[in-house]
């Protein structure tokens, strides 16, 4: 049977082509849209454990702030920060350190090279990631970088290992400022290297630790969540100490705290939104394969006719050409498939359709399981519709030369 298909495949090479590219667009479309909501849904599943109605959203920490000082204090989310220059990468501001949480949960993406859970622990260099740069440093690369710390100015050589994709959302926070009416998206900011106009380290805690000297880290995003039942009197008293330590050691002290009942809020609605803005698409560019794929599989049914019933005599079951179009439509959907993961890789590589989010994962990989289940179900259901209108005597009779 399998043998029948893949020759009933090669006969119809020019029908399977269309087809193959058909799925591939459509394959492709559900990628990008599906890759804006799995990055919405990741981004709330990192932060939703700290992000209630009664945490504090604060701007900038010291690391001298004492946050067990704060009346029923549970954990923080913080970025931290290390200001850093560096002469191989050109205007260098910011060395962003990753903990293990933020390294399971909001790891950045890489484009070439390892991931930030593939560094080597075992290894005695500093190990780093950066960010695209004008510079041409590749994986593998060793730059210098020099940082600031209680004795002056030390240079560190450092290991590249890989090169994050511009676009994305890192954990720092010094592209958007504070306020009080900001978004729940605009929290950590979205790396720019046209934008921001200079280039990002990123490293883990055990990476940073493996430089021994005392150099200060800086906090410009802390969610700080509190035990549940926190009393308004509490609260009040926890903005206060926060304002009061602001004050004194770095001259803001402005009451500029977002709302985090509003941003709780905020976060469901960006999920519902994006949600809203990408299925439609998806689901129309889905219907629009299907409707030309039905009216390909009909003509070419038709035009298979004669084929089959010539197998039907030669000892084919005639219902066996539906396997036969299942086999056909399963190949079609396995070339389509690759070839959706070569655009991904290049996409992701070259950026040809600039800097979108184009990620393949779970969601991603369970939705096309479940259209390619359904097309191959659709193809041999269009198949048998077909076979049941003519017999295979009536076929080579009204074929015969």
């Amino acid at each position: 049977m399998f043998k029948f298909g893949i020759s009933e495949y090669i006969r119809n090479s020019i029908y399977n082509v269309i087809v193959v590219l058909l799925l591939s667009v459509t394959y492709l479309a559900c990628v990008l849209f599906l890759s804006n909501i799995s990055e919405q849904v990741r981004f709330n599943n990192f932060i939703k454990p700290y992000l209630n109605e009664d945490s504090i959203i604060i701007g900038q920490l010291g690391m001298d702030f004492n946050l067990d000082d704060l009346s029923g204090y549970e954990k923080a989310l913080m970025t931290k920060e290390v200001y850093c220059e560096s002469s191989d990468l050109g205007e260098l501001e910011n060395l962003i350190i990753y903990d293990e949480y933020a390294i399971k949960k909001f790891a950045p993406r890489v484009i070439e090279g390892k991931k930030l859970s593939e560094l080597d622990k075992q290894s005695e260099e500093f190990q780093v990631l950066i960010s695209e740069n004008s510079s041409g440093i590749m994986p593998d690369d060793i730059i210098e970088i020099s940082f600031y710390g209680e004795s002056g100015a030390i240079t560190v050589p450092a290991r590249v290992k890989g090169i994050i994709a511009s676009g994305q959302k890192l954990l720092f926070g010094d592209a958007v400022k504070i306020s009080k009416s900001m978004r729940v998206s605009e929290i950590f900011g979205t790396y720019n290297y046209e934008q921001l106009e200079y280039c990002v380290v990123v490293t883990t805690e055990e990476e940073f630790d493996k430089i021994k000297e005392n150099i200060p880290v800086y906090n410009y995003r802390c969610i700080v969540k509190f035990d549940d039942g926190i009393s308004k009197t509490e609260r009040r008293e926890n903005y206060q100490k926060i304002l009061e330590y602001e004050k004194e050691n770095m001259a803001t002290g402005t009451d500029v705290f977002p709302e985090s009942s509003i941003l709780v809020e905020d976060m469901k609605e960006e999920l519902r939104d994006t949600i809203i803005e990408n299925i439609p698409y998806c689901v129309a560019i889905l219907m629009l394969i299907i409707l030309c794929i039905a009216s390909m599989i009909s003509i070419k049914v038709s035009n298979s006719m004669r084929y089959y019933a010539t197998l039907y005599i030669c000892g084919m079951p005639y219902r066996n050409a539906v396997v036969l179009s299942g086999v056909e439509m399963g190949i079609n959907n396995s070339l389509a498939l690759v070839v959706v993961l070569a655009l991904v890789n290049i996409q992701n590589k070259y950026l040809i359709l600039g800097e979108i989010n184009c990620s393949f994962g779970l969601l991603q990989i369970g939705t096309i399981a479940i259209i390619t289940v359904v097309i191959i179900i659709f193809t041999m259901l269009i198949t048998l519709k077909i076979l049941k209108e003519r017999t295979p005597m009536s076929v080579l009779r009204d074929t015969a030369y």
